[in-house]
């Protein structure tokens, strides 16, 4: 209990302050205080320095949660109408400072910054806090916001300071059960990581988790659920499939890519189920997103150790239950008696001894280290999926429909036009010599000394720069560029039309070349996942023209559907098993094969792999069965589970080879 009380008066805008001079002859001002005497309460201490010293009855407005001052409560006066005689009170003032000398009461601007000093403006900023968190309001609130908080920083603060307000109103309408059924769903799911990912390889299980982490979050919403929502399938319908390739296919660089998309492909979902008014997937959306995984989680983390805290004082009136005291006696009176009953049976019977040191043994071999290494793995997990369950409790989402613009437009457009009207004659230029050259196939002689696989395999990563800069310049031109003028916006669009139709030329052209150079020099997973990505921005580039002009196109959402499809296609297409293949069938043309490489494929592969058992180079027929007889092996060795499972894998255990 704090023995001081101290009042923070304020009325129209000023706040009454004890004027005077310290030793040094500056002039200070502090808030009215008094003591608490003994059996008085602090509010009732405060009344009563306020009738005494101000004869002021005006009932106090609130209390602070917090303090500066430990040994201090302060309270907060909002006076309406009623008047203080300011001369006639200040004989009565009491100074707790014995070089203070109080020369007069006075009322001092909030918004006089240079009036007060240090200490009286952390109070005055904790006034603020204090009144938003309990949702007071008044004319004086403005006041400090404007003085004390306008500045970035200072509104980031109150922005945060809103946000945490309104969360501690929604945890405080949650029931206990409710927060204790979130915390147990993630412990379990963090138990869940542990059991199928720590020192496993991802299969089955990747589908099982996915599919956990979406059936607690959506159970842990107690808000309504959109789940025929058609939005919500774009996200749903690839968590599905890419969770399930994991028992399907092994190639590592698709795996570790699907391990970071999945869980914001997730975090999409929900909220699109979550949240009524998100209608579309645009950039507002995107930002929505990453702030869910990566901020707003991190800002909840706490509330379990809060909602823990909670849980436990609400246990404790479980201790008033007499019985409670007579179990744990009971309990600790039957633990000696239990270790000489146990040694009198193992003594008398030696199965049931058996057993009993099999028991004792397994205790034996745990491992401190392991032990702790899944423990911690368990606690970070399951701290984070509290986050990020306990998140979807909360109506906060900063969503922007399509017709608010991020970036405000300020491009000339007569400026951009010329741009782009000179960069397409360059364009124009090199798409004649790609048709005379390239799509030709030798109509035309090709420069000396180059050999068509050497003219398809120079330029081609030149190209794919090129193509993304094409891209970038499209993209900032059409959102950035003005658009005042009817017949200028006309002009513009035939410009990015024109500049489009180019930019899809040497799509093509990079993947003609790409061809050629497969065909030369054989198929690897850098060259299929290139041709890959081209095509899509082949299908982007579409996606583009079409929303040039038709204006109701939601490009960014059709963008993510479009990666999304060709991304999924790229990892059922069988990577691994279309590259070995295609350099098999490269090997029975020419006779050339890197073999090394062919090794290096994941388990996807075998199955044709094994088609080079059967050819006539002995060196080659050896290793391969060496190679597939050696993966074999490892898989037996290995202790695989069946939330392990992949099918490849699978295959390869209960094949013949």
């Amino acid at each position: 209990m704090a023995k001081k009380v101290q009042g923070i008066i304020i009325k129209n805008g000023k706040v009454l302050t004890v004027e005077g001079m310290n030793q040094v002859g500056r002039m200070e001002h502090f808030f009215i205080w008094g003591e608490v005497k003994d059996s008085e309460k602090e509010i009732e201490a405060m009344q009563r320095v306020l009738e005494e010293q101000l004869n002021l009855k005006q009932g106090i407005a609130f209390q602070f949660e917090e303090e500066i001052n430990k040994g201090t409560k302060t309270f907060v006066v909002d006076v309406q109408e009623e008047e203080i005689d300011l001369e006639n009170s200040l004989e009565k003032v009491n100074c707790f400072r014995n070089y203070f000398k109080p020369m007069a009461l006075s009322w001092i601007e909030l918004s006089d910054l240079w009036a007060f000093r240090e200490l009286e403006i952390s109070y005055i900023k904790l006034l603020l806090k204090e009144a938003i968190k309990k949702e007071y309001e008044a004319p004086w609130i403005d006041i400090i916001k404007n003085t004390y908080f306008n500045h970035p920083r200072g509104k980031a603060y109150l922005k945060k300071l809103y946000v945490e307000n309104k969360r501690n109103k929604t945890d405080a309408e949650e029931s206990l059960a409710n927060k204790g059924i979130v915390m147990a769903m993630a412990l379990g799911l963090g138990i869940l990581f542990d059991y199928f990912f720590v020192g496993a390889p991802i299969g089955i299980s990747g589908l099982i988790f996915s599919m956990a982490i979406l059936i607690v979050s959506i159970c842990g919403m107690n808000q309504p659920r959109r789940l025929n929502k058609k939005l919500g399938f774009i996200f749903l319908i690839p968590i599905i499939l890419l969770s399930l390739s994991f028992g399907i296919y092994n190639n590592d660089v698709l795996k570790t890519i699907n391990v970071i998309a999945i869980p914001f492909l997730i975090a999409s979902y929900l909220i699109t189920i979550r949240y009524e008014n998100v209608k579309e997937i645009n950039l507002s959306f995107g930002r929505n997103v990453l702030d869910r995984v990566f901020v707003k989680v991190h800002g909840i983390l706490p509330r379990f150790f809060i909602f823990g805290k909670e849980i436990k004082r609400d246990r404790k009136k479980l201790k008033e239950n007499p019985n409670q005291k007579n179990i744990i006696r009971g309990l600790l009176i039957s633990i000696p008696l239990l270790v000489v009953v146990l040694l009198l049976l193992t003594s008398a019977d030696m199965m049931f001894k058996y057993y009993i040191d099999n028991i004792a043994r397994l205790f034996s071999k745990l491992n401190t280290m392991s032990m702790l290494r899944h423990t911690f793995v368990i606690s970070i997990i399951t701290l984070y999926l509290f986050g990020f369950l306990w998140s979807f409790k909360y109506d906060e989402i900063s969503y922007k429909s399509k017709g608010t613009s991020l970036i405000k437009a300020s491009w000339e457009p007569v400026t951009i036009i010329t741009i782009i009207f000179v960069i397409n004659i360059a364009y124009l230029l090199f798409t004649i010599i790609q048709f005379s050259y390239l799509y030709g196939g030798g109509l035309q002689a090709l420069p000396e000394g180059l050999s068509y696989a050497e003219y398809a395999r120079k330029g081609f990563f030149e190209l794919v720069l090129v193509t993304l800069i094409n891209f970038s310049i499209l993209l900032l031109s059409i959102n950035l560029t003005k658009k005042d003028y009817k017949k200028v916006n006309t002009i513009a669009n035939f410009s990015y039309s024109l500049l489009i139709l180019f930019t899809l030329n040497m799509v093509v052209s990079a993947n003609y070349k790409m061809y050629l150079y497969e065909k030369a020099f054989g198929f690897t997973r850098l060259r299929i996942f290139v041709q890959a990505f081209m095509f899509l921005i082949g299908i982007l580039l579409i996606i583009l023209l079409l929303g040039i002009w038709i204006n109701k196109t939601p490009i960014f959402q059709y963008a993510v559907i479009a990666t999304l499809v060709v991304y999924i296609g790229l990892n059922f297409i069988n990577v691994d098993g279309l590259i070995a293949k295609g350099n098999i069938l490269r090997y029975e043309e020419t006779g050339i094969i890197d073999i090394n490489y062919i090794k290096q494929l994941s388990y996807d592969a075998i199955p044709q792999m094994a088609k080079l058992l059967e050819v006539e180079d002995p060196f080659i027929r050896n290793n391969i069965k060496d190679h597939i007889q050696d993966e074999k092996e490892r898989l037996d060795k290995n202790d695989v589970h069946w939330y392990g499972f992949n099918y490849y894998k699978s295959k390869l255990l209960r094949s013949n080879f």
